[in-house]
């Protein structure tokens, strides 16, 4: 028998790959600069919040920089398309016309727009003095240049002709499908993951560096001689950071991963399907299912229709409150919750002018009221969080900074800051989002409530794919991700708030530099001692909740909505795949009964 697996976007088991947890392992660490690019959260903005603190009234950014600004957006993201494409088989060729005649069309507005912009550009640079380099016209038409190259545009070529000449050249067996978003072994130690669209990209092998020797007396042991005490380095192989690949193993893997799990690799296809099956020679107990087929289906309404027909069996996690409120009433569906360790968080790039100011993400921290966004838009299937560490960790401390909903305290701290309200309005900054719905609702929340301090939060969605690079480029002034199963071990600090794991190296993506954070986790590493690490974290958390690089705001439930055939589902507080290793199908001619889910 079979089970059909539906899923809203592909989505990992943290540290089985590689951060809304899940970062990973599919995003290509080659496509990431240690030099972020300027963050493109807006620096028409930037303009206005540097002219309002002179006392002078803000200007009105120019028609030409709007232009030039949105234009680059849409550059962006055609070129992550057509890097997409460049790297598959049968979706590059049905869909290369069309990004080529979106990358032609851009080619002529890039040309256009640059002259105009190129002359104001000057003028508001220098009213504002602006500490920031905004992108030009010009690097615009420079990366639609390269893009067309890429893909094929001879100069002057109509893009139609371009995609003939190119269908023509491509008559040949597809390429290899791109790296299959699954959980799977990696090559190299993987992070912890982050966010449930993604799986996360995978650590540089420095993760295992303090390994002096590794020897293999037999095929069933392996001995680490270490440089120098590690403390982390069982939790990182117990839980699968890092895989066990066959000798030798080079790209291929990526294409075709072998591990030693219950499940085995299959095949995979771009944006449609990954398929798994058991792996018989298992060493442990063998599971229920003979196939899995994960279905990539991009929308929460479908999935739900998916369920309700039976084309699908099982969604976790990927479905609005209201959504599985609907779906619980279905007599041939039932819901399955309980308490997570999936952390809901925003992150603040500290490299900003308005948010290095730990004063002014205080004060973010106080506008906000979360209560309200747990009760009503997440329905109760939430807790507040104070860390990143779930309240189930043995290093989880409570004691920390607090930030209740308070505004008077919020105005005090904007105040204090130097941002004194002109019309009502302190500064403008920019959250960049994924479509998901429920972040999108969440969003048009928190911008209601910080109108109440005076702060503008614009709001910028994006797909998944081109908000995330977004991030790891420090292309942002705030964003909202979560954390999945890779949280619940408090090595988690040294990957996402050490002054050495900026990006591409680690997740410290608020670019938070703090000595004293570092010496703490660089001790708490190298004791084995678990009553030594435990207040050497605890301090950790302390001087984090104060200098506030994330606000960490909630502990989502897990929620599985599965169809009545599959049965024996045992969620994992970190809400990954590890009830497939139960799941079994029940004949269809003796259902379980229904019963008050």
């Amino acid at each position: 028998m079979s089970m059909r697996f539906g899923w809203t976007r592909p989505q990992s088991t943290p540290l089985l790959t590689d951060d809304e947890g899940v970062e990973d392992v599919s995003t290509p660490r080659a496509d990431v600069t240690s030099d972020p690019a300027p963050s493109r959260s807006g620096p028409v903005d930037a303009l206005r919040d540097a002219t309002s603190r002179t006392g002078d009234p803000p200007p009105a950014p120019s028609a030409a920089v709007l232009d030039v600004w949105q234009l680059h957006e849409r550059v962006l993201d055609t070129e992550r398309k057509a890097r997409r494409l460049l790297s598959g088989g049968t979706a590059r060729r049905e869909h290369h016309d069309a990004v080529v005649a979106e990358a032609e069309a851009l080619n002529k507005l890039g040309f256009q727009n640059y002259d105009a912009f190129a002359a104001v550009h000057g003028a508001e640079q220098s009213g504002a003095s602006a500490p920031f380099e905004p992108v030009t016209g010009e690097e615009t038409v420079r990366r639609i240049s390269v893009l067309l190259g890429e893909l094929g545009v001879e100069p002057g070529e109509d893009p139609l002709e371009t995609a003939k000449r190119f269908l023509a050249s491509a008559e040949e067996p597809d390429a290899p499908p791109a790296p299959p978003i699954v959980p799977a072994v990696a090559a190299a130690p993987a992070a912890p993951a982050e966010t449930p669209e993604v799986p996360a990209a995978a650590v540089p092998e420095a993760a295992v560096t303090e390994a002096a020797v590794t020897e293999a007396p037999d095929d069933a042991t392996v001995i680490f001689r270490m440089k120098e005490q590690d403390a982390t380095l069982l939790w990182n192989l117990s839980d699968g950071a890092i895989g066990i690949v066959p000798y030798g193993s080079g790209e291929e893997i990526m294409r075709h991963p072998i591990g030693s799990g219950p499940f085995k690799f299959v095949r995979a296809e771009t944006d449609q399907e990954v398929v798994i099956e058991r792996n018989d020679t298992y060493w442990g107990e063998k599971a229920n299912l003979a196939r899995v087929r994960f279905a990539v289906v991009p929308d929460a309404t479908t999935q739900a229709l998916e369920l309700r027909k039976g084309s699908g069996d099982v969604a976790i996690n990927s479905l609005t409150p209201d959504t599985v409120l609907t779906l619980s009433r279905e007599s041939n569906l039932a819901v399955e919750r309980a308490p997570g360790t999936r952390l809901a968080y925003l992150g603040f790039n500290l490299r900003d002018p308005i948010l290095r100011d730990a004063r002014v993400r205080q004060a973010i921290a106080y506008a906000l009221d979360r209560r309200p966004m747990i009760d009503y838009l997440w329905r109760g299937q939430a807790e507040p969080a104070r860390s990143v560490l779930p309240t189930q960790s043995w290093a989880y401390n409570s004691n920390v900074a607090a930030y209740e909903h308070d505004i008077p305290k919020a105005n005090q701290l904007l105040d204090a800051a130097g941002y004194p309200p002109i019309n009502g309005v302190r500064f403008h900054i920019t959250m960049k989002t994924s479509t998901d719905e429920n972040t999108r609702l969440m969003v048009t929340v928190m911008q209601q409530q910080l109108r109440e301090a005076g702060i503008a939060l614009d709001i910028r969605s994006f797909e998944f794919a081109t908000f995330f690079s977004d991030v790891q480029h420090g292309a942002f002034q705030m964003y909202g991700l979560r954390w999945i199963g890779g949280n619940e071990d408090p090595d988690i600090f040294e990957y996402a708030f050490h002054s050495t794991k900026f990006p591409p190296n680690g997740a410290n993506r608020s670019y938070y530099s703090n000595p004293k954070v570092d010496a703490l986790i660089d001790k708490a590493r190298r004791e084995t001692d678990l009553n030594m690490r435990k207040p050497l974290y605890a301090e950790v958390q302390r001087v984090l909740a104060e200098d506030l690089p994330y606000i960490d705001l909630w502990y989502l439930d897990n929620v599985l909505v599965h169809t009545r055939r599959v049965q024996n589902l045992k969620l994992n507080p970190a809400g990954n795949y590890d009830f497939l290793r139960s799941a079994e199908l029940v004949s269809a001619a003796n259902p379980p009964a229904p019963s008050g889910n």
